[in-house]
């Protein structure tokens, strides 16, 4: 089966739904290996049941077409079973050889299987493609023009059936059934200076949850991320004993590499599987009990290391050029008025401080960041340039820019005048909307414009043990299936807020696009005329600035103005 991401060519066949099921499949706890590698096992659940439709195996005298719509089926299900019910639809080489785990490739809920039969007696299906999942439980999204295509060749077997004899491994199934059957599961690893953590956002089938998520863990963080962050977990530690999970309490009991390590390692590393296990909404894990050979281990309490460092601040809004705080539906100015004497504003960027607020202007020209503070410093170029982008501070007081007009280059600045240039050969030639630093400052969020084509790019920043910023890595491409997008801001450790169109030439609206996940369109309908958006944490927190100068929060499920004649909209980031 030779299975191809490929652009649709004209109109596509009509299609309906192929699996009208309901699988309600909860955590089953995972026999992990008491020596050597890491593999998925699945015991029987002990406390959650697994409901749904056990599909069934190949009927007497059924045509190629129901061999493979019944294998189809039975893959996309077969995790319960370790995937035998589906191998009884291939011939005994292609059973013994498939690999259903290496990739799960996912389309619309709205798509019918329809094997065609070709000239060269193979059978071809198509299908729009939704994302794909590789063995490491990563998704990737699919651009809004792929397909998934596929093609078997059958045989007959001794008794005259016809068996799939030839294949790809992995399975495929609906985006409906994908989500009911698979957890989306946030690793966390440590950031830069060891005191934040960062998700890389997996997919783990509900049967093998915890057998997979260990395995993730081990294997560490994904090659895109891995310069950026870290992973305190040995990885030659294994399981002592299998798993247990009875009301809500994990118990995993490890081997003694974890002793080995230094108290705050420890620590870290006990925080990281923790989070890893309770951070996802779908099992219920509630808490992580770790053993040492049956033996509590002994660690020190350290502070929770922070995934979403963002507090509670009050907007900044950039009226008759000047920053002004609005509070309680009132705005006062930031600065006195002499300040800005000088400068005339075109956006700006705000910092993550309780105590000194310091803001990076863009000025008009868009030639110059000046920094302006409240601790008494009087305003300084931080950088300058020929049309840089709008600027974005981070979590620890570096700000980010970029030329517009690329030559692979991103600037970051901090409040005492040091710049660090820093290579970015993939954004050479691209002409650059936005960055945005992530709240933990371990990624950086780039949307760059090659031709018609607008990217939303996630690069891992490598820094020093004091947080200074000394390289970027390759990105992972996110929001594939956008068309444009006009205005970003970080909602949560995963999830990016984007103002922008799954269409050309539709109205924009509010999406949330996810870090290695599939995005989807949020519900709630744009404030009329809106251009640009900001955000601190949950889609509740969106304030949106329109094309008339009226800012606009969220209250409830509608939208409240609070400010007019604006001309920009900050919180920090």
């Amino acid at each position: 089966m030779n299975t191809q991401v490929l652009k649709k060519a004209g109109r596509g066949r009509a299609l309906a739904v192929l699996l009208s099921v309901v699988i309600l499949a909860l955590a089953g706890c995972g026999r992990l290996p008491r020596s050597g590698p890491v593999n998925e096992a699945s015991v029987p659940p002990t406390e959650e049941a697994v409901f749904g439709l056990t599909p069934a195996g190949p009927a007497t005298g059924a045509s190629p077409e129901e061999v493979i719509r019944g294998f189809l089926l039975a893959g996309s299900s077969g995790a319960g079973d370790d995937y035998a019910t589906a191998r009884q639809f291939l011939t005994k080489e292609a059973g013994r050889t498939w690999n259903p785990r290496s990739q799960v490739r996912v389309y619309p809920n709205s798509q019918n299987i329809s094997p065609t039969q070709r000239e060269d007696g193979t059978y071809v299906i198509s299908v729009t493609a939704q994302g794909t999942v590789d063995t490491g439980g990563r998704y990737t999204e699919a651009s809004t023009d792929a397909i998934h295509s596929t093609t078997f060749k059958l045989d007959r077997n001794a008794s005259g059936e016809w068996r799939i004899a030839e294949l790809e491994d992995g399975i495929m199934m609906t985006d409906s059934l994908f989500a009911s059957m698979y957890v989306r599961t946030p690793l966390y690893f440590i950031g830069p200076g060891s005191d934040t953590m960062v998700p890389d956002l997996r997919f783990y089938p509900r049967m093998t949850f915890i057998s997979s998520t260990i395995a993730g863990l081990l294997a560490g963080p994904s090659p895109w991320l891995a310069d950026a962050v870290h992973s305190e977990i040995p990885t030659s530690l294994r399981m002592a004993s299998s798993p247990k999970l009875e009301s809500g309490v994990l118990t995993l009991d490890v081997t003694a590499e974890i002793s080995t390590l230094s108290r705050e390692s420890q620590a870290r590393a006990v925080q990281q599987i923790q989070r890893s296990f309770t951070g996802q909404s779908v099992v219920p894990v509630h808490s992580v009990n770790i053993t040492v050979s049956g033996e509590p281990l002994d660690t020190i309490a350290i502070a929770d290391l922070p995934t979403y460092p963002y507090g509670a601040y009050d907007l900044t809004v950039l009226e008759n050029n000047r920053p002004y705080k609005v509070e309680e539906g009132k705005t006062r100015p930031v600065f006195s008025s002499g300040v800005f004497d000088d400068i005339q504003v075109a956006r700006m960027a705000g910092n993550y401080s309780d105590s000194v607020a310091s803001y990076a202007l863009l000025t008009a020209q868009r030639d110059a960041l000046v920094r302006v503070g409240s601790d008494g410093f009087q305003p300084f170029t931080m950088v300058r340039g020929e049309r840089l982008v709008e600027p974005s501070y981070d979590y620890w007081g570096w700000v980010w820019t970029s030329e517009t007009d690329n030559k692979g280059v991103v600037l970051a600045a901090a409040d005492d005048g040091r710049v660090r240039e820093l290579t970015a050969p993939f954004l050479k030639g691209a002409r650059i909307r936005e960055v945005r630093a992530s709240r933990e400052g371990a990624r950086l969020l780039i949307v760059a414009q090659v031709g018609d084509t607008v990217q939303m790019l996630i690069a891992p920043i490598q820094r020093d043990a004091r947080h200074e910023p000394t390289a970027l890595g390759d990105p992972l491409e996110v929001g594939q299936r956008l068309a444009d997008v006009s205005s970003v801001a970080w909602i949560s450790s995963t999830d990016i807020a984007v103002l922008g169109r799954a269409t050309a030439g539709t109205d924009p609206l509010i999406f949330a696009v996810r870090v290695g996940g599939p995005m989807e369109r949020l519900n709630v309908t744009p404030y009329p005329g809106s251009v640009r958006l900001t955000a601190g944490r949950g889609e509740q927190s969106i304030v949106v600035l329109t094309d008339q100068q009226v800012v606009a929060t969220r209250d409830g499920g509608a939208w409240r103005p609070v400010a007019t004649g604006v001309t920009d909209i900050v919180l920090p980031g």
